[in-house]
């Protein structure tokens, strides 16, 4: 278990007067500082006038909190004139520089952000009226697609009405980031949810459909480092990105980056950050799981090395749900089972913990709601890159099975019923990459090399063909039959964003350069 160490914001970030304490657990998110915006030129200020000193890069906004705008930042040891006090929130008016044609520069006052100087007469401020922005709604029959393109998040409509759909408009950019990283819509398809950054640091970002309404929820520079490493430089950076079920708050978990060469490791741990700019460390390092799902409102499903738990989002309180054997990755790379929530519980695949013996077993599990796991099955020779995926009602799986027979080894497709019987090959060759279910369907997506593929257990399937060389590296389902697939030609570098339906025919949705992308698709109804 690692011990967390603690934090010298362990509360609402700069309030100067009597405040309802919170949770322990819970800080003020500042508002840092954004580092693709233009930095504001400070002025030096005369001893003994109001001012705060900056201990990093802060983000100077409108108004006193993160629903704000940002109108740029100031840096790291730069100072700003004091000119009033927001008292509930702790943020300092400051004076807008000659530079900026805007009314009010508020910055945080929590003590990790900045020092304070001759503050104690300064007059309580005014506060501007909290922004409005609604974000936009999606058109019945519609859906959403968002992708990366040389780092920069896209966002369009979907028309699901055609078959196969278009677009309801041009691609927009809705990131002002080029190092978009990975990216989420809300539930309700209000917003999406990114994280942009480098190897040494990353943001926690959401954005309105249109572009509107940006904000930085956290960024990782504040968050703790459980177990530091001697004579090693790291970081620790934001990883996985799960929206809440009522899309009010993102959660997330942590890893450690080695900076002086490669390696890193999840901290195991779960923070939650809302829209309104509250940081929740909900399960500290070593309570949290290297991976996570979103269960249901408040549960969420808990991988780690060596056992799976449900933990209550309100409480903390967990349920271990099975326990295993740390599992040989021939590395120093940590395999987490990745649980399946269904409506009723969770499908779990733990491999042997030795994978690589000719006939190790993968043990199925079934995880019903507020209750243990129940082992449901067994199957042998499961690749360790190639986990078992159930389809959305637990009654089909698909998985890929080592073949040992062969001079060389070759993967099979194989479908089975949920418990692993009754199963039958369905389809084998190099290349072999299978990529989703329909959801409440027993249709499912699978690539290899040169093709892309619809299959239906014990069913022909229906197979398109690919130009030499290029490959599908990512899909999602749609409505009625139709789906989306990246195609990647790696020659040329180049990519096209395709939907298509059942019977082969395609819509060019975007294309671009620069190795491949990815997508994440919402839907109405979903």
């Amino acid at each position: 278990m690692l011990a967390l160490v603690s934090l010298a914001c362990n509360a609402f970030a700069g309030n100067l007067e009597p405040f309802p304490e919170p949770p322990s657990n819970s800080f003020q998110a500042p508002a840092d500082a954004t580092l693709e915006s233009t930095p504001i030129t400070a002025t030096p200020i005369d001893a003994g006038v109001p001012a705060v000193s900056m201990l990093v890069d802060l983000n100077v906004r409108s108004g006193p909190g993160v629903q704000y705008d940002r109108v740029g930042f100031l840096t790291e040891g730069t100072s700003a004139v004091v000119i009033g006090v927001d008292k509930q929130s702790g943020w300092w008016k400051i004076e807008c520089p000659a530079s900026l044609s805007i009314a009010e520069c508020w910055v945080s006052g929590g003590s990790q952000f900045v020092t304070e100087n001759n503050v104690q007469d300064v007059p309580t401020a005014v506060v501007p009226p909290t922004p409005t922005t609604i974000p936009p709604t999606v058109e019945a029959g519609h859906g959403l697609l968002a992708y990366i393109d040389g780092g920069r998040l896209f966002v369009a409509g979907l028309d699901l009405g055609q078959n196969p759909p278009g677009l309801t408009q041009e691609p927009r950019q809705v990131s002002t980031a080029a190092n978009v990283e990975h990216f989420a819509f809300s539930v309700d398809g209000h917003r999406i949810a990114y994280t942009a950054g480098t190897g040494s640091s990353n943001s926690l970002n959401i954005v309105n459909l249109d572009g509107g309404d940006h904000r930085t929820l956290v960024t990782s520079s504040i968050l703790p480092l459980a177990l530091p490493q001697e004579n090693i430089q790291t970081a620790v950076l934001i990883d996985t990105i799960r929206w809440l079920p009522d899309s009010h708050g993102v959660a997330f978990n942590t890893r450690v980056q080695n900076l002086e060469g490669p390696g890193g490791a999840s901290q195991e741990d779960l923070w939650v950050a809302t829209l309104e700019g509250e940081l929740a460390n909900s399960l500290p390092a070593g309570e949290g799981g290297g991976y996570f799902s979103i269960e249901s409102a408040t549960h969420v499903l808990l991988s780690r090395s060596d056992e799976i738990a449900r933990a209550d989002l309100r409480s903390g309180e967990q349920d271990i749900l099975l326990q295993f054997d740390p599992i040989n990755t021939a590395s120093e790379y940590i395999y987490y089972p990745m649980p399946q929530p269904t409506g009723s519980g969770a499908y779990i695949a733990v491999p042997a913990q030795d994978p690589w013996v000719p006939g190790a077993e993968t043990t199925l599990w079934r995880a019903p709601v507020n209750t243990s796991a129940i082992e449901i099955g067994r199957l042998t020779d499961i690749p360790l890159n190639q986990p078992v995926t159930w389809s959305s009602n637990g009654r089909q799986i698909s998985y890929f099975q080592r073949s040992s027979k062969e001079e060389q080894p070759i993967l099979r497709l194989l479908t089975a019923q949920g418990d692993g019987s009754g199963a039958v090959p369905y389809a084998g060759g190099p290349g072999l990459n299978f990529i989703g279910w329909k959801p409440g369907d027993e249709l499912f997506l699978y690539a290899g090399i040169g093709f892309y593929a619809v299959g239906r257990p014990e069913t022909p399937t229906i197979q398109t063909l690919l130009p030499a060389g290029q490959i599908i590296t990512d899909g999602k389902w749609l409505a009625e039959g139709n789906f989306v697939v990246v195609i990647n030609d790696p020659a040329s570098q180049n990519w096209q964003i395709k939907s298509a339906n059942l019977s082969g025919e395609t819509s060019l949705l975007a294309n671009g350069t620069g190795g491949s992308s990815m997508i994440a698709v919402w839907l109405p109804g979903e």
